[in-house]
């Protein structure tokens, strides 16, 4: 008859990464950049309200568009699956890592230019 349907709730387990994968990694966004401390990762693994909890192998804090573009070139390149995370202040846990690396933009926090004309 084959396998019993999986239950909607039933999470992935999180990939292993590689510590040549997570180096490369530290190489593009600096050592303060990723954290694989579990304490250190706990703020990044659950939603405001504290009604979800995540988890992940990896919480990676770029501080420019290029270190974003090569971060996910490398786990496209790798299979490893991102969830971003802009200020993690949702109300509804989508931001909660369930297994993915989490791509951290909090670092990115420069306004390089303004259009007046377009309130952009």
């Amino acid at each position: 008859m084959g396998a019993p349907p999986t239950k909607t709730n039933d999470r992935p387990p999180p990939p292993r990464l590689s510590k040549s994968f997570v180096g490369r990694v530290t190489t593009i966004v600096g050592s303060q950049g990723a954290i694989t401390d579990p304490a250190e990762m706990a703020p990044y693994l659950a939603d405001r309200r504290g009604l979800y909890q995540g988890h992940s192998p990896l919480v990676v804090r770029p501080a420019t568009t290029k270190q974003v573009a090569d971060v996910i070139h490398l786990c496209a390149a790798e299979s490893v699956p991102v969830v971003p995370q802009g200020g993690n202040t949702g109300l509804s846990g989508g931001a909660v890592a369930s297994g993915e690396l989490v791509l951290n933009l909090g670092r990115m926090n420069k306004v390089r230019a303004l259009e007046p004309l377009d309130h952009t």
